[in-house]
């Protein structure tokens, strides 16, 4: 029974999730499912992203390929191969303490003190906006397990055009259709602010000395950093708001990496007592891409283990995460069902798509019939 299968797999993963211990280690697990002779092994491996990023997994998967394919062809002896290394990690984190003072004075501390303007409250839930869904906000704690989404989903055809058609025609990239939009919508919706601020994400891997490699380095080098955005700036037409958020974007210092390097390296700058902005948003790219080079390991769609504990206080109150699988882009908002208004979040997603579906329908003659806009928990 497949049911049952998937039952027995989600046990056996969740268990091998909850043996990782930051203290005591491990903090990588694994456990290999050998299925019937007509069925493809199922590894799961759980790796707490203190070690690891997205960007690893691609070179894990290599690795993996190769070492595989090595013993499957039996084409050498594999103790005495090797794969070329780059950069350790724990050199290139040496190196960020000594390119501090760089970044103290001028243009680069200039910018991210233009960025420590917060700005917008997000709508937080009432007893009288409950509708039966839980009590006041203040009395409730922000946890993974009360964490509930809504997602705007477009197909193949509609994110080729945004991608493609959208980004050609006003010369940005996707990151600047998906983060001007949101911007332009949160403010929309917040009446008594002069701006929103947004933390976004970067890959991190800055080379930041002569003979740093970090092409097949293994570790987490995500870059977290935020970015304001005032209300009269936002105030122009679709092109000009695009504009502006992808010149914001490309004025970003080192990448972002600067912006952490200051707030959490150097106890005098200004930085170091910022708290973070309400709304963060990742666009992770194509995840289509997230398999061996050959295709001998691929990723499978189903859902084993736990990629947080449950009863984890979450660390943002409206987390959005943007990506392409399958040609298909998602764009999935999350927040605590007893925090955030859930008539303010319905409007947020709901304008938010017909945003971007509009931009699409600027460059295609296509209906937008098959562009799903779906809720899920």
């Amino acid at each position: 029974d497949e049911d049952e299968e998937n039952r027995c797999y989600e046990k056996e993963c969740r268990a091998v999730d909850q043996a990782l211990n930051l203290n005591a280690g491990p903090l990588i697990n694994a456990v290999l499912f050998r299925r019937s002779s007509d069925q493809d092994c199922v590894l799961y491996i759980s790796v707490h992203h203190l070690v690891m990023d997205g960007v690893s997994w691609r070179i894990i998967l290599e690795d993996m390929e190769t070492f595989y394919t090595l013993v499957r062809d039996s084409s050498c002896d594999v103790k005495h191969r090797r794969i070329s290394s780059t950069t350790p990690f724990i050199n290139w984190a040496a190196s960020l303490s000594e390119r501090i003072d760089t970044l103290l004075d001028g243009e680069v501390s200039a910018f991210w003190l233009k960025q420590n303007v917060q700005g917008s409250v997000l709508p937080r839930l009432t007893d009288d906006k409950a509708d039966g869904v839980g009590s006041n906000a203040d009395d409730q704690m922000d946890i993974v397990r009360d964490e509930v989404s809504e997602s705007v989903v477009f197909n193949k055809d509609d994110t080729y055009s945004l991608c493609r058609n959208v980004t050609k025609k006003y010369g940005i990239d996707v990151l600047s259709i998906l983060l001007g939009a949101l911007a332009k919508n949160v403010l929309d919706l917040i009446a008594d602010t002069d701006g929103v601020t947004i933390e976004c994400e970067s890959h991190g891997r800055n080379e930041f000395y002569p003979g740093c490699d970090l092409t097949r380095t293994v570790g987490w080098f995500t870059s977290k950093y935020p970015l304001h955005f005032q209300r009269q700036t936002m105030l122009r037409d679709k092109p000009g708001q695009l504009a502006f958020t992808q010149s914001l974007l490309d004025a970003v210092p080192d990448q972002g990496i600067s912006y952490g390097m200051l707030r959490y390296l150097d106890a005098t700058s200004a930085c170091s007592g910022w708290v973070d902005p309400e709304i963060r948003f990742n666009y992770l790219g194509n995840m289509s891409a997230v398999s061996s080079k050959n295709g001998l390991i691929s990723h499978i769609d189903t859902s084993l283990g736990m990629t947080r504990s449950l009863e984890q206080v979450r660390d943002v109150v409206l987390d959005i995460n943007a990506m392409i699988t399958d040609g298909c882009l998602e764009i999935k908002f999350s927040y605590g069902k007893y925090v955030l208004d859930h008539r303010f979040m319905d409007s947020l997603v709901a304008n938010y798509h017909q945003y971007l579906c509009e931009l699409v329908q600027q460059t295609t003659d296509k209906s937008l019939a098959a562009t799903d806009l779906k809720a899920a928990t």
